[in-house]
């Protein structure tokens, strides 16, 4: 991880000191999700800061902020209803556009996206390292990486080392695997 947080630098990904055990804890309490191991690990090392990545900490000291974050995934997925994107009919998913998307979990039902950066979302389920990222746009909503790190190679265009073992086909992950193209 600290390879992949270096090449991330010399690409001028601004970072802050890792978030603590227990800021992790209440970033995860308040959202109620639990971060993915892998993404979990890497913002213990080091919190990405800049442009469209999600800033935890500001999420822990202003809730205008925490809403803000809300707002945006409930917007993603309100998107895709919009769209015409079929969900799952045995998730009853439905959207009325009314502040009840601004709840920790505007749909039940449905595993959590965990924002990342700009409409980048990785799922919280599995509970695993290695979850793939998706980017959702409107009714689009494609793989960007198999896993973290081929995430962070796609989005910012660094070259991994041989070390880092990328996927070479995503993990299906409930729910959204089967949306993602």
């Amino acid at each position: 991880m600290r390879v992949l947080l270096e090449l991330l630098r010399k690409k001028d990904v601004v970072f802050e000191s890792g978030l603590t055990p227990e800021e992790l804890a209440h970033v995860e309490n308040i959202f109620t999700f639990r971060f993915p191991p892998d993404l979990r690990f890497l913002l213990n090392m080091a919190l990405p800061v800049q442009d469209h990545f999600i800033h935890w900490r500001q999420a822990l000291t202003s809730e205008a902020y925490r809403t803000d974050i809300l707002r945006r995934i409930a917007t993603g997925l309100e998107e895709m209803v919009e769209a015409g994107k079929q969900l799952h009919e045995e998730m009853g998913i439905s959207f009325d556009g009314t502040d009840t998307a601004l709840e920790t979990n505007p749909f039940p039902g449905i595993p959590r996206l965990i924002p990342i950066y700009g409409r980048r979302y990785i799922p919280e389920t599995p509970h695993e390292a290695a979850n793939p990222v998706y980017s959702i746009f409107a009714a689009d909503m494609i793989y960007y990486g198999f896993d973290l790190a081929s995430y962070f190679r796609n989005e910012f265009h660094i070259t991994l080392p041989a070390a880092f073992k990328v996927p070479d086909r995503p993990k299906i992950t409930p729910f959204w695997g089967t949306l993602a193209t």
